[in-house]
């Protein structure tokens, strides 16, 4: 499968120009975000700028437009990574320009500087905001095409030499921009706690790899589902949740991670044995093995898959002629007795289903208590408890002592 290119480029924060901003990145981000919030037109994108040092080192402009091109054949987005090192950005580019002459769409930063290549850039998101993770980030990306003249096998700060922007391949192959759920909006207007609370969700993080997500297990899960997990737990630390709104909204939030857990574990197996054989509607809750009106093959189906699939695809797959999961048992040890025995029954006895898609209907007419709802925090996230998502990362990732790559979904 061809994986999709992206531009990677290292900017300078100390030639920012002070303010209220922490760096220029902040500065951008903060400015498309309000534009994006308040556009009623199509006024919703910023420019951001590569300044030009050496013109030997410039590449030619034609080469952005063909990484562009070459993505849009292939159906992906391409992205523009964004580094000073300590900070770890992603943004969506929709196009390239050599000139501008709409200057009301970039960071007064850039004015009297010669830019080599403007991104008109669409969507931003802040993935890192520590040097070591940022270096694990970076560490992902590679060169492997030509557009480049030599291979990197892993970007690092300490790599010299390199002519940016720089067309990169992402081994992590995460599509930062697709909207999961049903009720997601563009993700610059998504909460995303490193923003919001930066020190405390330091700190949250340091404590979840040390008492209920061990590393290896946290480094397995998406940065979309670290970050939904980490701002619920912001919430819960900032709210009062023996109001029944309060626990409602925790409630919902936490059945967002379970489904974000089942999607990139059992998900990620159905998408890698079945992606041509299953056959799922548009609502994303409910799996055929053959194609009828108003389904998809799971290869091309976007959004998270709904809690309510997974159990009816387990309680009706020996109805299904072209598929067995039989051969599961020996690939993914332990799954499907898990999925039987624990998992299927916490979600029978919770109601969970139900109250998930009275959440997705934006509904708010149903009783829970603060014990009933930490008890599903805490099966799920791991407190007390081996956890759900535990659970489910080990015997996806590293089942049978084997370490299983994340391909691109």
């Amino acid at each position: 499968m061809q994986r999709p290119l992206n531009f990677y480029i290292v900017f300078n924060p100390m030639l920012n120009n002070g303010g209220i901003y922490q760096t220029q990145a902040h500065e951008f981000y903060f400015q498309l975000k309000q534009k994006i919030h308040q556009s009623t037109g199509e006024d919703n994108f910023m420019y951001w700028g590569k300044i030009k040092i050496n013109e030997s080192c410039e590449r030619e402009f034609s080469d952005f437009e063909k990484v562009i091109n070459s993505n849009k054949e292939i159906g992906a987005d391409t992205k523009l990574f964004i580094t000073d090192y300590h900070n770890f950005w992603v943004a969506k580019v929709e196009s390239v320009h050599s000139h501008l002459s709409d200057t009301q769409n970039t960071l007064a930063f850039y004015d009297n500087k010669d830019v080599s290549v403007w991104f008109k850039v669409v969507d931003m998101d802040l993935i890192s905001a520590e040097f070591e993770e940022t270096s694990r980030y970076l560490s992902q990306l590679y060169v492997d095409n030509h557009f480049e003249n030599e291979k990197i096998n892993s970007i690092s700060p300490y790599v010299g030499k390199l002519r940016f922007p720089l067309v990169v391949e992402d081994k992590n192959s995460e599509d930062y921009f697709r909207n999961l759920y049903i009720e997601d909006t563009k993700r610059i207007l998504r909460e995303n706690a490193l923003i919001e609370y930066p020190q405390d969700t330091e700190n949250l993080a340091n404590q979840m790899k040390s008492f209920v997500l061990p590393p290896h297990i946290f480094s397995k899960i998406s940065h979309q589902l670290k970050n939904e997990i980490l701002s619920v737990e912001n919430f819960i630390s900032r709210s009062d949740i023996s109001h029944l709104e309060t626990c409602q909204q925790v409630l919902f939030k936490y059945l967002r991670v379970l489904e974000s857990t089942m999607n990139e574990t059992i998900g990620y197996i159905l998408r890698d044995e079945f992606a041509e054989t299953l056959y799922v509607n548009e609502e994303g809750n409910k799996f055929f093995d053959s194609p009828v009106q108003d389904t998809v093959q799971l290869k091309n189906y976007t959004g998270n898959l709904k809690i309510e699939l997974f159990v009816d695809l387990f309680n009706r797959n020996k109805m299904f002629g072209n598929i067995s999961f039989e051969f599961l048992k020996e690939k993914y040890p332990g799954l499907l007795e898990y999925f039987q025995a624990e998992l299927y029954p916490f979600i029978l006895d919770n109601e969970i289903v139900e109250k998930r898609n009275l959440s997705l209907a934006g509904e708010r007419q149903f009783h829970t208590t603060k014990e009933h709802t930490l008890l599903i925090r805490n099966l799920v996230l791991g407190v007390g408890c081996e956890g759900i998502i535990n659970k489910l990362v080990h015997m996806t990732f590293f089942a049978s002592g084997e370490i299983r790559i994340k391909s691109a979904a």
